[in-house]
Order: structure tokens, then sequence, then C-alpha cells
């Protein structure tokens, strides 16, 4: 099924955080997992999701990156994904990011 737009929630750094904020139910299970972290999302992966959401929509997309402090996937995972996006919009479709920081360490 394809449909006008899509966004798509990413958790780059997922249970990553530089903040351990008392009312934040993430931090809590990821705690009690016997891996607490997995690290940052994989290349491999984010070109999974870039290429998936562009299968699924014929106008617009928007990549939006939150949990854990997305912040901590670096500026290197960032730039690869903006210029993976790049060659993947072969429709040249719209595309916009959205990015949720809680800015402690910008």
């Amino acid at each position: 099924m394809i449909v006008p737009g899509i966004t798509v929630l990413i958790k780059p750094a997922s249970s990553m955080c530089n903040m351990k904020c008392r009312y934040c139910f993430y931090h809590a299970l990821s705690d009690i997992r016997e891996l607490s972290s997995y690290g940052v999302m994989s290349e491999e992966t984010a070109t999974n999701i870039i290429t998936k959401a562009f299968e699924f929509c014929s106008n617009f997309v928007v990549f939006s990156f939150q949990g854990g402090e997305p912040s901590l996937a670096g500026f290197d995972f960032f730039r690869f994904f903006v210029e993976e996006v790049k060659k993947l919009n072969t429709e040249k479709l719209q595309v916009s990011f959205s990015f949720q920081t809680n800015g402690f360490a910008m």
C-alpha cells in the first residue's frame, strides 16, 4: 500500500542518554535488561529504514529522531543518514527532518 506521506520515528541511540531523569520510563527499563544499550544504529539499518520509507509513500517523508539522546549517535551518523536520503530519494520526494534533544551537551 502506498500512502501520500509518512513520518518515521527513529531512535538512533535508543537507550543511550546523557541524563538520568527521574521520570524517564525508558531509563528504568534499560537498567534491568541483560544488555542495557545496543549502541548506535548501524548504517545498514539506517539504509533499510530510508529505503522502506521511500517505498511506501508517494509525496513526502519525515525522518524524526528522538529517544534516548539522538545526538549521542554523533555527527558522522547524521551526515551518513542525510547523504543516504539524498542518494536513495530517486523519486525526488519532499523530505524533512526533525530532531528532539535534551540539549544538555550540545
